[in-house]
């Protein structure tokens, strides 16, 4: 049944995390940690195109996730979770290159490994409220959707 439900919401998935990281990035990268972090990596003129980067690019990255946690044994909810988990590591490997490291004052001194594990953990979690949010999303669709387009209910 879990699988089947998670099946269904492909496209709440996909929408759900492009709009989680579109805001992640629009409210801390883009206001609060604009000039003490990311101003360094980033030219100017792309401070609020970010958050629509980020956000296709994460919502494309859920929709893989999810097709991949598909095809993996086990269930497909705790795939998906530890493949965004996945996710958030390598993203975060790359951001915490030595040199990336360096640049902003408020990173110097920063060790590198901790970034990268404490991020696996941060985008499990993210990866269980995507989840969370991508069934009600469902539920209300198949509650208040188009009665020609209605299935059984995602929360059966």
């Amino acid at each position: 049944m879990e699988t089947e439900i998670f099946r269904r919401l492909k496209w709440q998935i996909a929408g759900t995390t492009a709009t989680l990281f579109a805001a992640v990035w629009a409210v801390l990268a883009c206001y609060f940690f604009w000039e003490p972090v990311y101003h360094h990596f980033f030219p100017a003129w792309s401070r609020w195109l970010l958050p629509l980067v980020y956000g296709l690019g994460f919502g494309w990255a859920g929709l893989l996730s999810w097709w991949l946690a598909l095809r993996f044994r086990g269930s497909a909810v705790v795939n998906f979770c530890i493949l965004m988990g996945l996710c958030g590591m390598a993203g975060h490997l790359w951001a915490v290159h030595p040199r990336l490291l360096e640049k902003p004052p408020m990173l110097q001194g920063a060790e590198p490994l901790p970034a990268v594990v404490v991020s696996g953990f941060e985008f499990v979690f993210y990866g269980g409220r995507i989840l969370a949010t991508a069934w009600l999303a469902g539920c209300i669709g198949e509650r208040f959707g188009p009665a020609g387009q209605r299935h059984s209910p995602a929360w059966r």
